[in-house]
Formats: structure tokens, C-alpha cells, sequence
């Protein structure tokens, strides 16, 4: 968090020195009273008036600068919160593939808000107002001290009581604090889970079993916040405990002196008014340094999201693909102890060459793709582009020049034209161009905006064939020189699907890869190699007629992919 003090240190310098101010004009409020008080026992009227327009002067200015400090605590709550809450976002997004599927995406949600709104209520605002109880302190310490060192002395006894106890709460605090912010997280992915499985739940009638576990986790959210506050509610009560029995003590010494004629009652009223400002200052300091050291656990949570960003320039260069990709003896597991989900592959694929990967459901297609594309960095062996390993080229890099189409295509929530420009702006010829090639232009006449048409939660008011259209003509207007074809035609309609896949074909700058359980022997032929995937080996590489050919492949293109 410091890193955000010092980026707005003005603002916070600022807020700090307004909160010193109003300090020093709040205790000024004690000797008021002790003024006031002593002249209506003594009767003066001359002084009386002018004592009533130096205290209606002072509320005047004590009103306007405490609205003043609260409108900075406000703007320095905003600026830390707006670059922390962008920073931890910009980490998260930042993560390479594997580090980001590693965490459950509602926790990356339950950081962002629940856990900034933790930042905010336990850590921002209690250690910003913590420094104007600082300051309240000092000055009514330095008050008391000139109207009474008796009190003051017998104010710190109470206090070192006061500062004790609640330090061997913290940890306590700590503890409890982390527990709400991991069930929190928790409740977030049920929450999100249940959300986005709304039609199996529908379509099973899973109302009554998703009600009871939903009921179940709302109890635990309910049953871990009330532990979490029942502790602060304890630590609370111990520095209540202290500020009353201080408060007690103040009056009946106070009393004391009265009665042997060493303070004047109007000092008396003005002590216990400075000894509110003191004893409740160190309450209010020591609640919001357990409070601050509580979300310990919380900050470094996001400290870490946040540092996953790195402006690496040099390793995501612009790089040009002008030779080939290869694959040097590659295995692959998803972990050390894991058998090999890819065995050996070796594999060459010029610029401009047209590859078609088959094999079975689990004979590592979608794990190659993935490997080519740097999804994947557990292997061993070597993945080169232009004689170039890819972890050198850079995550960054290597987009620029692969694009890819899965089956499963997701759409941001916007209309067709932002799911296909992404946001960016696009020369209109070749927007249309891509709405041509991909088979997009021809629904858009059906839809009532055209091609600003809003497309609902993940596409959920387009089609699946629609979708992946879309999804084509993103592809086709970033013009990258790869394009990867995951089952990317499977829910387009026959024809188009087979005029797409014909045109790409037909494109010698492209470097084609295609995984498909459908393609047709006219498209099948035009291809330069199939490689062919057996239990996460390549068991054949070669021309379609060479494949087909093979008498134990016959059956295998027959039944499977024709």
C-alpha cells in the first residue's frame, strides 16, 4: 500500500495536514468551555458577549474545515482504491495461461471487489483517521498537561492499560479477518458456479438440492462474519472499558482538586472535555491499528495479483513469421509426476502450409495446439518459430502472430461490431471484407440493429453457428499470418462451413492448422500433410492419399471423419 501513499503523497500529505488542523481547532473547544463557564459563575456580561461570538466564529470554521478534511479522506480513499483495484486487475489479466486457470476465476472477482471493499473499510479509512486521532491526542495531551499534570499522569496509567490489552488481540483479529475473506472468496465461486449453470440446474430440476447448498454456504458466509466482528466487537469493548473507567477516574480527581481550590470548576468541565480528546483518540488508535494489521494477509494476497504485471518490452518484440514452426522430440505432462500426455513429437510446418490434425477424443490434439501457441510451457524439448524458441518470442509476440478458433467461442458483453473489432478501430472496407469471408454479412439482414446488434451475456441471444462466425471474423480482420482452427467451423452449416474452410485453403500467405471431426475428402485432399494423433503420438504425418491409403487408417477416415 505504500507504493499508493507515495504515488499520491500530495493529496495525501494534505488530507493528513487539514486532519491536524481540525485536531488543534477541536481541542481548542475544551478552553471555550472553561472561558464560557467561568464567566457566567463570575457574571460578567462584557466578556460573556464577546464569548459568544468567538464561539460562533469557531464553529463556523471548525464546520468548514471538518467537511473540508472528509472531502480529502474521500479523494485520497478514491485515487488508492482506483490504482490498487487497476493494478491487481492488470496482474491478474497479465498471468501466462497456466498461472491464470490455477486459481478459480471467482477468487480473481472476490479480490477485485469484496476484498478492496475490506482495504477500504479495515485498512484505508482506519489508518487516514487514525493519524487525526494521532494528532486530537497530542494536542489535548499537551492541554491537559498545562491545565493539570495530576490528571494527565493518572490519564497515562489508564492508557498503558488501554495499549496493552488490545495488542494481544491482534493476532486474534488477523486470523479471523483472513477466514471471512477466504469464505467470501468461496461464496463468490458457488455463487458464480450456480449462476453460470443455470440451465443444467433448470433443465434437472436441481432447485431444491442448489437452495440447500446454496443455503448451507450462506450460513457459513453469515456464521464467519459474525466471528469476524464478534472479535472486533471484544477488542471494541476492552478500549470502551478503558475510555469509561479513565472518564471516571478524571472526574473524581478532578473533583478532589476542586475541593482543595486547585482548579476552578470551568477547568474541571474543560479537562474532562481534553481527556474525551485524549482517552478516546487512543481507543479509536488502537482499534484502527488492529484493524490495519488485520487485513495483513489480505494486502499481500493482492500485492501479489498486482505484481504479476511486467512491462516486458524486449521479449514481446514485433516479430515477422517468414520460415516455419518446428517441433523438436516435444513431451509434454501437466505435471512433474504425470505420464506424457505428448510423446516425441517432432513436426515441421512451413510458412503458407496447410495441416489438419485427426485422432481420437484424448489422443492430444487440443494439447499440441495448445504447446504451438504457448498455452502450455510444461514440456521439454523444443517449440522454434522461425528457428526461434517461442518462450523468447514472448507472450505478447507470439499473439500478434497466431490466431485462434475453438469451438467454444466467447463473446465479450457488447454488439457484433465490438465482438469483431474488439474495441478497436477498423478501416470499414476491411470490416466488411471480414464480415464476407466469415459468413457474418449474411445474418446480419435477420437482426433488427444489424451489426449493432447487442449480443447478450457470452452470445447468449445469438446461435452457435452465429457465434463462431463471429468468432471467424475477428480472426480474418487482425490478418494474422496463423490461424488455428479448433473445431472452429463445427456449428456453422454445411455449405458455409466447407466455402470458409475453401477460401483459407486458397490463401498462400496463411499458415493453416486445423483440428476437425468433419471435414469433407474435397477439403480433406487440399490439405498439404494430416498429421495423425494415436495416444499422444504422432502415428503418421503425410499427403491425404498417402493417409488414406494405409490399410489401417482406411476404416479410421471412414467412420470418424468423413
Amino acid at each position: 500500500m505504500g507504493k499508493y501513499i507515495k504515488k499520491h503523497f500530495v493529496i495525501y500529505a494534505t488530507t493528513v495536514f487539514i486532519g491536524i488542523v481540525f485536531s488543534v481547532v477541536n481541542i481548542y473547544m475544551a478552553f471555550l468551555l472553561n472561558q464560557v463557564i467561568d464567566v457566567v459563575i463570575a457574571k460578567d456580561f462584557s466578556t460573556f458577549y464577546y464569548t459568544i461570538g468567538k464561539t460562533i466564529l469557531y464553529f463556523v470554521c471548525i464546520t468548514v474545515c471538518y467537511y473540508l478534511y472528509l472531502l480529502l479522506v474521500k479523494r485520497t480513499i478514491k485515487v488508492v482504491l482506483r490504482d490498487l483495484r487497476y493494478d491487481v486487475f492488470k496482474g491478474i489479466i497479465s498471468q501466462n495461461y497456466n498461472s491464470f486457470y490455477s486459481v478459480n476465476t471467482a477468487d480473481y472477482i472476490s479480490s477485485i471487489s469484496n476484498d478492496i471493499n475490506i482495504i477500504e473499510e479495515t485498512y484505508l479509512i482506519p489508518s487516514i483517521y487514525g493519524i487525526q486521532q494521532v494528532g486530537i491526542l497530542l494536542g489535548a495531551f499537551a492541554a491537559l498537561l498545562s491545565l493539570s499534570p495530576i490528571i494527565t499522569i493518572c490519564l497515562l496509567m489508564c492508557v498503558l492499560l488501554a495499549m496493552f490489552f488490545p495488542s494481544l488481540y491482534s493476532r486474534v483479529l488477523q486470523k479471523r479477518q483472513k477466514k471471512y475473506s477466504e469464505q467470501l472468496s468461496n461464496f463468490t465461486k458457488l455463487s458464480k458456479d450456480y449462476f453460470s449453470g443455470f440451465e443444467v440446474i433448470k433443465s434437472f430440476n436441481l432447485l431444491d438440492n442448489i437452495f440447500q447448498k446454496f443455503s448451507i454456504e450462506n450460513t457459513l458466509l453469515a456464521n464467519m462474519k459474525m466471528k469476524k466482528d464478534n472479535a472486533f466487537n471484544i477488542n471494541e469493548s476492552i478500549s470502551f472499558f478503558f475510555s469509561f473507567f479513565s472518564q471516571l477516574l478524571i472526574l473524581l480527581v478532578g473533583a478532589y482538586l476542586i475541593l482543595v481550590d486547585n482548579i476552578t470548576i470551568g477547568m474541571l468541565v474543560a479537562i474532562i472535555q481534553l481527556s474525551n480528546n485524549f482517552v478516546n483518540p487512543i481507543s479509536n488508535v488502537m482499534q484502527a491499528f488492529s484493524k490495519v494489521k488485520s487485513t495483513r494477509p489480505i494486502r499481500d494476497k493482492l500485492s501479489v495479483y498486482a505484481s504479476y504485471y511486467t512491462d516486458d518490452k524486449i521479449n514481446n518484440r514485433v516479430i515477422v513469421f517468414n520460415d516455419k514452426i518446428t517441433l523438436n522430440n516435444v513431451c509434454f505432462s501437466h505435471d512433474d509426476k504425470s505420464k506424457f500426455q505428448l510423446q516425441c513429437i517432432n513436426l515441421s510446418i512451413p510458412k503458407g502450409g496447410k495441416y489438419v490434425i485427426v485422432g481420437a477424443s484424448g489422443s492430444g490434439k487440443s494439447t499440441l495446439i495448445n504447446l504451438i501457441t504457448g498455452r502450455e510451457t510444461n514440456y521439454k524439448g523444443e517449440i522454434l518459430i522461425d528457428n526461434i524458441p517461442i518462450c523468447d518470442i514472448g507472450e505478447m509476440a507470439l499473439n500478434q502472430l497466431i490466431a485462434i478458433n475453438h469451438q467454444d467461442v466467447f463473446l465479450f458483453e457488447g454488439t457484433i461490431k465490438d465482438n469483431i473489432s474488439l474495441f478497436q478501430e477498423w478501416d470499414q472496407d476491411k470490416i466488411d471484407i471480414a464480415l464476407i469471408n466469415s459468413g457474418v454479412k449474411k445474418f446480419l439482414p435477420d437482426l433488427n440493429e444489424y451489426i449493432d446488434t447487442y449480443v447478450g451475456e457470452n452470445g447468449n441471444k445469438l446461435s452457435g453457428g452465429q457465434k463462431q462466425k463471429i468468432a471467424l471474423a475477428r480472426a480474418f480482420l487482425q490478418e494474422k499470418p496463423i490461424l488455428i482452427l479448433d473445431e472452429g467451423t463445427s456449428a456453422i452449416d454445411m455449405q458455409t462451413a466447407f466455402d470458409i474452410e475453401n477460401k483459407l485453403l486458397h490463401d498462400s500467405n496463411l499458415t493453416l492448422i486445423t483440428i476437425t471431426h468433419r471435414l469433407s475428402s474435397e477439403l480433406l485432399s487440399q490439405y498439404d500433410k494430416i498429421i495423425v494423433l494415436e495416444n499422444g503420438a504422432i502415428k503418421e504425418v503425410g499427403s491425404y492419399q498417402n493417409v488414406i491409403q494405409s490399410n489401417d487408417l482406411t476404416d479410421f477416415f471412414k467412420h470418424k471423419y468423413e
